[in-house]
């Protein structure tokens, strides 16, 4: 009786150690650090006075991600205009090695669904016929719009030179600055695939 009475004791120790390791370890996964948050704010301070300047914005807070959600950060400034009708995020992303903001990356989301991907199918069908359809989105990770072309026919020749013609327009009549661009022929065979990022 005893001898099962410390063993008991033992397992029933192990298991408050391994509960409070545990314990201990998401409390620090989930505690921000203030020395980052001091940090993310003075680059918000220098991004928005480069960027904003004059327009009224404020850092109010600082986003932890803990949890991962967004990826490409860990730490954001929260900002918000003087007149309280505007919040955004200012953060370095992890991805694309340089600080950016969600206002600016909304703005070019819109633009992408809105402006350039009306106008770029319009083009592309023109060079590479109507047996298409094009998605446009923008990756928050990359910091740029990812654009898929997908042609329901078998490649031909004038493809290749039609796809670059297409990006060239992308970029010098749309004014598109970065861009990953894709061509795919799902319902064909052949394993041909285009893809140009710049």
């Amino acid at each position: 009786m005893n001898k099962t009475i410390k063993v008991l004791s033992i397992l029933i120790a192990i298991g408050v150690v391994a509960t409070l390791v545990i314990a201990a370890l998401w409390h620090f996964n989930i505690t921000p650090n203030q020395k980052k948050e001091e940090e993310v704010k003075i680059q918000a301070e220098d991004y928005l006075n480069e960027h904003f300047k004059g327009k009224g914005y404020q850092v109010y807070d600082v986003l932890y991600d803990n949890m991962g959600n967004y990826g490409y950060f860990d730490y954001a400034a929260q900002v918000r205009n003087d007149a309280g009708t505007v919040d955004f995020l200012v953060y370095y992303n992890k991805n694309t090695q340089r600080m950016e903001d969600s206002y600016t990356t909304d703005k070019e989301v819109k633009k992408v669904n809105e402006d350039i991907n009306p106008k770029l199918t319009t083009y592309a069908k023109k060079l590479l016929g109507d047996k298409m359809e094009i998605s446009a989105e923008y990756d928050h990770g990359q910091g740029k719009p990812i654009i898929i072309m997908r042609i329901h026919r078998k490649p031909v020749g004038s493809d290749e030179h039609n796809f670059y013609d297409i990006v060239n327009y992308l970029h010098t009549y749309l004014k598109v600055k970065h861009a990953d661009v894709n061509l795919f022929y799902p319902d064909s065979n052949v394993e041909t695939v285009l893809n140009k990022s710049y």
